[in-house]
């Protein structure tokens, strides 16, 4: 499933697809507090701010595949599920973002602690 969410941002840029991450995190996140609106009236009938149409269609396409690999509607999601696609979200984003920018985590975290100490 994973590399089916990441197949699906590759075919958008950097920013749009760190945005629609964004916008399906916010619908998986807002299925926790109101059970009975569909990801589609989220995305588009303004209860999150307006998108743009390409970080629409993207996040849509995440949240299909989202409600595929688990086998039912996000509608139906525990707070479990909720939980497990928003970290793997993140994790496509953070591994996408790492290969655009192409930098280096370890030595992110050494530059990190050098400064720290100083």
């Amino acid at each position: 499933m994973a590399q089916l969410l990441v197949d699906i941002l590759e075919r958008f840029s950097r920013r749009v697809s760190t945005e629609a991450a964004y916008l399906a995190s916010m619908v998986l996140r807002y299925r926790l507090s109101v059970a009975d609106v569909s990801a589609d009236k989220i995305i588009s009938k303004g209860i999150i701010a307006q998108p743009r149409n390409e970080v629409r269609r993207a996040a849509t396409s995440l949240l299909r595949e989202i409600e595929r690999s688990a086998g039912k509607n996000i509608s139906a999601f525990d707070k479990k599920t909720v939980e497990k696609y928003l970290r793997e979200l993140a994790r496509v984003v953070q591994q996408r973002s790492a290969s655009d920018l192409r930098y280096e985590e370890k030595q992110g975290q050494e530059l990190l602690r050098s400064l720290r100490s100083e």
